[in-house]
């Protein structure tokens, strides 16, 4: 399973959150032993001069989805200010901006259906109001986790 994690569209946060978050899932023994991590470089329209980073990840056998719904737990309690992310995996994007149950199930859901090759619920699903990374609007009023299908 590939998973690629950036920061959300809509934040106006430290770019620096996603090197923070890769070095913190490198040092995750669980992480470690299990997930190839890369950090990249996305390149940003319009953008030459800077790009955002990107977290990539492969998960190998033996990884359990609830390892990661941890160790970006353990992240997030650590650092409650940070800005939202997102995480994309088989065309499907979650927005995380807490650390929530529902947050936490959302991801771990996401992760579940990924690796076991299910087809994932189509639409959105986030606080009113609120947009999709591609711009769509959402009518939940869930919790601070947002779904979408690419």
């Amino acid at each position: 399973m590939i998973i690629e994690i950036g920061t959300a569209a809509e934040s106006s946060g430290d770019p620096r959150v996603i090197r923070d978050l890769y070095e913190w899932l490198d040092r995750t023994p669980a992480v470690e032993r299990h997930v190839k991590l890369q950090l990249t470089a996305a390149p940003q329209p319009g953008d030459t001069m800077g790009a955002a980073d990107l977290i990539n990840m492969v998960l190998g056998q033996g990884f359990a989805a609830g390892n990661l719904v941890l160790a970006y737990r353990a992240w997030r309690s650590a650092r409650p200010a940070a800005p939202p992310i997102t995480v994309t995996a088989a065309d499907k994007i979650i927005v995380l901006g807490d650390a929530s149950e529902e947050t936490l199930h959302r991801l771990e859901r996401l992760l579940q259906q990924t690796d076991s090759g299910e087809t994932a619920e189509r639409g959105t699903a986030g606080p009113e109001g609120h947009e999709d990374p591609r711009g769509r609007r959402d009518g939940d009023a869930g919790g601070d986790a947002r779904e979408s299908s690419r």
